[in-house]
């Protein structure tokens, strides 16, 4: 009830005319680094790189080549420099200067010597899959990206399709469609199979790609069936999968697939490994109620990322669109994939709903309440899963929303129709009101809206064979020459013509075009469709990359602009409708992304901060003594993990195979932090990573002893003297430094840099946490049944320990100091119930006190022991 009031509420302020955008709470994206780009220009580079939704509009920079600052004066009026006279592979790096203040980067600039045009370029080089046993060549098509290792870069979720896909209304067998992650420079990181159960087609997978659960790397949605391996190899084996006949193929005669369970799959970004599967919502019921009987209309599929509740990202994916039409909006938080709410064209008051939908699904605050809506062509539905409004105009193959009137805080929709006369209209987001309309006869199949050119500033509309009009509905002149992309890529804030393998500029006066790029050696995807692999401003400052598969499938062509500008905008990956505008433009009938506020020539400067919560780190977990580790270096920090139990057999860093070697017995099976090899290069002054200690605790830092210049933050630490040392695969030893510093239950660790000056010689360090004995002997309860006693006690050499256990069990002996430092573990395992006795060695022990400690799954038993 109080969100229906929320709503009419926030209506009833647009009318008036006081609404603000965004007017709830932040919206959670992702923390991204500088992205720097250096671009070969002549005898020098050209440079640019992101402003950051978190930093103030008048954020500053600094620019350094091999060490050396080049700029005399702070550059503060736009993103980009040009360093005119550089040698080949110089090496750069931009700091932001905030508050006078020069802030810490240690990431370098991505080089591109590579030109073509008015572009640079770069491949990223592809593992193309194998002809399928149905005879389908696989050529790259559609791409997504997120921040899948969560370094503050994407990576590239890249879709395969085999030459045998078809449309729905197309029958026959494809063979499987696969997913890859990549990283920017090729590496590839792992491929899901969905299966023979998941037909090949436009229409059939949209996935999305994105942080669902904020812990600073993105995940997979997307749909899946039995027969769907993970990124690890595996069938899927989570909820409902947990039972299917993965060997099962569900397809009919006609290459349909109308039977058989369908399912929702939360997949990790780092390892494609499924984390959680769900039933579909809605499954098929009958394929006759949904307009044929043969298999069309039931597997038309749409999918976008959405802020629904205001602040963070929930998944809404649409089945149907030509008559029946739903939505289910899935959340993944906690470790728990649910269904939010959905929405049925077929349910009682939503009737006017039914085959209003689109070939995509679009996402923008309709009304000013802060929440992310949906749109579907002629239909709009509410971030609460409830009709906003429709036309009733019916289906159609595109749409644009954005705000496209100057001062204008409500955002409008510009679409063809396909049917009814209904030609094109340009309405309001909120409640259709129209802005103008032109009926026309027959299926009008493109359209797009854009500020075209900067000589004509604001926004202009273009359909198929209707001309260009203005915001008024005033014919001003002739269609461009393309009504497929658009892209920002030359120095003004007007947008360019992305058709096919090209980008063109486009002047209103002339009615002609200038070509800007034409990417050699490379394609579009699907078909007369020509969109490229994606569009998106994926680095370098505010405008737009463009990836195209290129003619061998061998590899991707990322290109992006070489022309300079003199704007100074936020990335619009910090945009949240842009961004989600970006997971859901491989859906169905691709579509260019729009940001959620105007962007145009006219446009006010200083442009205002996004509203907007950016992570401010990657979030690693916890354990029983170490919690919320949280990972500030965006390169090595993913392989950063609180780990179990420290032996010799699992690698302590998570990029290198180097194990612990020798060390006092207290630091085995304690908790620890493996950490990356990556992380060395790091200087001392940036914070790699910090923790907090859920209980009193000694945290002890394995560092190289070569390393004769220690970092400042490990001064306040003790050096223990203790012979340490860790051990490569081949069995090659490297002698460790100890050192301890004694931590209270609550205190926050900060872990920092490896040497001074980030010497990558060196070997990284790892941390052990010991929360040594769990209670003292006075709080320790008897056990009904168990038993604990030394023999004798005082000792001297050798003992007996006697214990006696009520069940069968997995027992744990250890020998603790008074400082709660694990010294031994005595004996470590299954025992049936009953008496035991085990030895106790403790001729290699200092004369003294100690603690005797023996866990069960009933509790701990504790006994002092006195070494003589």
């Amino acid at each position: 009830m109080m969100r229906s009031w929320i709503k009419v509420l926030a209506s009833l302020v647009v009318l008036l005319g006081l609404w603000a955008p965004q007017a709830l709470g932040q919206k959670q994206v992702e923390k991204l680094g500088r992205g720097a780009i250096a671009i070969r220009e002549g005898s020098g580079y050209w440079i640019n790189w992101r402003l950051l939704g978190d930093e103030p509009y008048a954020t500053a920079f600094n620019i350094y080549r091999d060490g050396t600052k080049l700029n005399e004066e702070v550059i503060a009026d736009v993103t980009a420099y040009m360093d005119a006279d550089a040698p080949l592979g110089s090496q750069y790096i931009v700091k932001a200067v905030i508050d006078g203040v020069e802030q810490a980067e240690v990431y370098p600039a991505r080089v591109i010597d590579n030109r073509e045009g008015t572009g640079g370029w770069f491949d990223i080089p592809l593992k193309r899959p194998a002809q399928g046993p149905e005879g389908g060549y696989y050529h790259s098509n559609d791409a997504s990206v997120g921040d899948l290792l969560g370094n503050g870069e994407y990576e590239i979720v890249l879709k395969w399709d085999p030459d045998n896909a078809k449309d729905n209304s197309q029958g026959g067998i494809t063979d499987n469609v696969f997913l890859d992650g990549y990283t920017m420079d090729g590496k590839h990181l792992w491929r899901i199979d969905l299966g023979p159960n998941i037909r090949a087609g436009a229409h059939y997978t949209q996935f999305l790609v994105y942080d669902f659960d904020g812990n600073g790397k993105a995940e997979i949605m997307v749909k899946t069936a039995p027969g769907t391996k993970d990124g690890t190899g595996n069938f899927l084996s989570k909820g409902p999968a947990a039972s299917a006949n993965h060997n099962q193929i569900y397809r009919n005669d006609w290459g349909y697939i109308l039977s058989g369970p369908e399912y929702i799959t939360v997949f990790d970004g780092a390892t494609g490994e499924e984390l959680a599967t769900a039933d579909y919502w809605p499954l098929r019921g009958a394929v006759s109620s949904w307009g044929d009987n043969y298999g069309n209309r039931v597997d038309r599929f749409n999918a976008a990322v959405a802020y629904v509740d205001g602040e963070r990202p929930t998944g809404v994916f649409q089945r149907g669109y030509y008559t029946r039409m739903t939505f289910a909006a899935w959340d993944w938080r906690d470790g728990e994939l649910t269904r939010k709410w959905t929405f049925d064209s077929n349910t009682n008051g939503n009737g006017a709903y039914y085959s209003q939908g689109n070939h995509s699904l679009h996402v923008i605050d309709a009304n000013g309440d802060g929440l992310h809506d949906l749109v579907t062509g002629a239909a709009v539905i509410s971030g609460d899963g409830t009709g906003m409004h429709t036309t009733g105009f019916g289906h159609a193959d595109a749409t644009h929303i954005t705000y496209m009137k100057k001062g204008d805080t409500r955002p409008m929709i510009w679409m063809p129709h396909e049917s009814g006369s209904n030609g094109v209209l340009l309405r309001y987001a909120d409640n259709g009101e129209v802005v103008f309309h032109y009926p026309a006869p027959g299926d009008i199949g493109r359209a797009a809206a854009a500020e075209l050119d900067p000589q004509r500033p604001g926004f202009h509309f273009w359909a198929s064979g209707h001309g260009l009009f203005d915001i008024k509905g005033v014919r001003v002149g002739n269609n461009p020459s393309s009504t497929n992309f658009l892209i920002w890529w030359d120095g003004n804030l007007s947008r360019e013509l992305l058709n096919s393998n090209r980008i063109d500029r486009w002047n209103i006066g002339s009615s002609s075009g200038t070509n800007l790029l034409t990417g050699n050696g490379t394609y579009s995807n699907n078909g007369s469709k020509s969109t490229p692999t994606l569009s998106a401003d994926l680095f370098g400052d505010w405008r737009e990359e463009v990836i195209f598969r290129r003619s061998d499938s061998e590899a991707l062509r990322v290109y992006t602009t070489a022309i300079q500008t003199d704007h100074k905008l936020y990335t619009l990956m910090h945009d949240p409708v842009y961004r989600a505008a970006i997971s859901w433009q491989n859906s169905s009938y691709n579509q260019p992304p729009h940001p959620g506020f105007y962007l145009a020539t006219d446009m006010d400067f200083p442009m205002a901060a996004p509203h907007v919560d950016v992570l401010e780190s990657i979030a690693r977990g916890s354990g029983q003594t170490v919690s919320d580790l949280m990972l500030f270096d965006f390169n090595g920090g993913p392989l950063w993990e609180v780990m179990p139990s420290l032996n010799g057999e699992t690698s302590i860093f998570g990029d290198l195979n180097f194990y612990f070697s020798e060390g006092p017995e207290y630091l085995n099976q304690k908790e620890w932090i493996r950490t990356s090899m990556e992380s060395r290069k790091l200087p001392a002054d940036l914070t790699l990573a910090t923790f907090v200690a859920q209980k009193d605790a000694d945290v002890y830092v394995l560092h190289q002893k070569a390393i004769s210049e220690l970092p400042s933050w490990l001064n306040d630490w003790e050096l223990v003297d203790e012979p340490v040392s860790v051990a490569s695969a081949a069995g090659s030893k490297v002698p460790m430094n100890l050192f301890r510093k004694q931590v209270l239950a609550g205190e926050n660790v900060v872990l920092g840099g490896n040497t001074i000056t980030g010497a990558s010689g060196n070997l990284m360090y790892f941390v052990v946490a010991d929360a040594g004995v769990i209670n003292s002997i006075n709080t320790q309860g008897s056990i009904a049944g168990y038993e604990l006693i030394v023999s004798p006690n005082p000792l001297n050499g050798n003992a007996l320990v006697h214990i006696r256990l009520a069940v069968d069990q997995q027992v744990t002996l250890s020998l603790y100091d008074l400082n709660g430092r694990l010294m031994k573990v005595i004996d470590q395992g299954w025992r049936s119930s009953g008496a035991h006795s085990v030895n106790l060695n403790a001729t290699s022990f200092a004369p003294g006190v100690y603690i005797l400690q023996m866990v069960t799954e009933a509790g701990v038993k504790q006994q002092k022991v006195l070494i003589q």
